[in-house]
């Protein structure tokens, strides 16, 4: 299934990017309005990506550069935009392993991620996401057939963090 902020936005490239080594650029159509939104959309794709949450740069919603969400209204964001995030991120993560698993020349089910590097029957390979970022075309749209990860799986989502937006609104930094 695709969730419909990410049917009406249909290119992953919207949503995720790897453009800058060791940093995972997450795009939304929302933006921060004290709730804590934005650190639970990083947190859910930190959680589907397999990477830290360190990693993530939640970039502001902008015309040319975020998918077009409509409206930050009605404590909704985590409900639709949440689910856009996972299942594009699933989709990156997906095709991503699916490069991997062809530079190894192994069977996909042989590889995991952790922290963004593919593992390969447990042992690390040398490739990560940034490595095969130019091998990945994340312009096509979602098919719907990425499995999102299973609970039991969650390192992330569930768990308490600090979020993102306090810092610059106690510290005194524009935001």
């Amino acid at each position: 299934m695709i969730p419909a902020n990410l049917a009406a936005n249909p290119r992953l490239d919207r949503w995720v990017g790897f453009e800058r080594p060791g940093v995972v650029r997450i795009a939304v159509g929302k933006v921060e309005y004290g709730q804590g939104a934005l650190t639970g959309l990083a947190q859910i794709a930190a959680e589907e990506l397999d990477v830290a949450m360190d990693r993530i740069d939640m970039v502001n919603p902008a015309t040319d550069r975020s998918p077009d969400e409509g409206l930050t209204v009605g404590s909704m964001s985590i409900e639709t935009s949440g689910a856009a995030i996972r299942a594009a991120c699933a989709e990156a993560r997906a095709l991503f392993i699916q490069a991997a698993a062809e530079r190894l020349e192994c069977d996909t089910t042989e590889l995991d991620v952790r922290d963004g590097r593919f593992l390969r029957l447990g042992e690390v390979t040398g490739l990560d996401f940034w490595a095969l970022a130019a091998e990945v075309d994340l312009t096509k749209a979602p098919t719907g057939e990425a499995r999102w990860k299973t609970p039991d799986r969650h390192r992330l989502v569930g768990r308490p963090l600090n979020r993102l937006d306090l810092p610059p609104k106690l510290f005194g930094v524009a935001y």
